[in-house]
């Protein structure tokens, strides 16, 4: 019965907002640090936008946001490694590693400019990262609802290390109810995407990267980003109040801070609110 339903899921997955993507290239493959990586590069000139998307989803949770992005933009985005359609972990990962594989996806296809770098969840923390460790590459960042702390957390760390020895999906663990927040489900077919999205997310994959989540700290990473940053709060996930995502705002020098009332997957939930966002962020940083 469960294939059954991810079945008729996944088909109302792929009528996801069609007619913005019609011209887009298909999808591709490449090898970046040793990991196949699926991506996709829009557009053939002007400034980057890489989108990075929330641990257990896949570059489709950015397809409702792609027609705020105005012409004269290239917009890659990519699924990261464990998820999507990107090769699989089965080894524990790092941030400097997730910091790596973009900077080899970059290299991969020639793309030595500048790139605005906008993340959500787990693509949040990885985005900051990206900004601390190649001031040189980043013309600035945009982070949603980051999973960044300022420590690591040991009792996280240990929870995921015990999921990982006996991996169980995030969805079926009923957590859908925690990031995707019943009073934003009014969209059915927005919400059988999402499911389809959980049910297709490789749970040892996900284990994994949630230990890398837990593990790593950002007390000593967000100040040394010297790029323009803006981290953008969200009111209805408890896990990472707005206050707890000001103060990391806090801690990059010039950083600013915006709330929006959304839950913590925005760009899928809420692309209304987080379309018009990043496009004036696009705006202020001049790409």
């Amino acid at each position: 019965m469960k294939s059954v339903i991810g079945l008729a899921l996944c088909a109302a997955m792929l009528g996801a907002p069609a007619a913005a993507l019609a011209a887009a290239p298909a999808p591709q493959f490449i090898e970046a640090n040793g990991l196949s990586l699926r991506y996709q590069l829009i557009g053939s000139a002007g400034p980057v936008v890489v989108l990075i998307h929330e641990m257990s989803f896949s570059m489709e949770g950015w397809d409702d946001v792609l027609p705020y992005i105005e012409p004269g933009h290239r917009v890659l985005r990519y699924d990261l490694p464990g998820f999507g359609l990107s090769e699989k972990l089965r080894a524990p990962i790092t941030m400097d590693d997730e910091v790596q594989d973009l900077a080899a996806l970059l290299d991969g296809l020639g793309i030595h400019d500048k790139v605005t770098v906008v993340g959500s969840a787990a693509g949040g923390a990885i985005a900051l990262a990206f900004a601390a460790a190649h001031p040189e590459r980043t013309r600035a960042v945009l982070a949603l609802c980051p999973a960044a702390y300022p420590t690591s957390n040991p009792r996280g760390m240990a929870m995921a290390e015990a999921i990982t020895k006996t991996p169980i999906a995030k969805y079926e663990l009923g957590a859908v109810n925690v990031v995707y927040p019943v009073d934003l489900r009014k969209d059915p077919a927005r919400l059988a995407r999402f499911e389809a999205l959980e049910l297709a997310t490789d749970p040892v994959s996900l284990s994994y990267t949630y230990y890398m989540i837990e593990a790593s700290a950002f007390a000593d990473v967000l100040p040394k980003i010297s790029v323009p940053a803006e981290i953008v709060g969200v009111s209805q996930f408890k896990f990472h109040s707005p206050a707890q995502l000001k103060a990391l705002s806090q801690m990059i020098p010039g950083g600013r801070f915006e709330e929006i009332n959304t839950g913590h997957f925005s760009p899928f939930e809420s692309p209304e609110l987080v379309g018009p966002l990043l496009s004036r962020f696009l705006s202020s940083v001049g790409g």
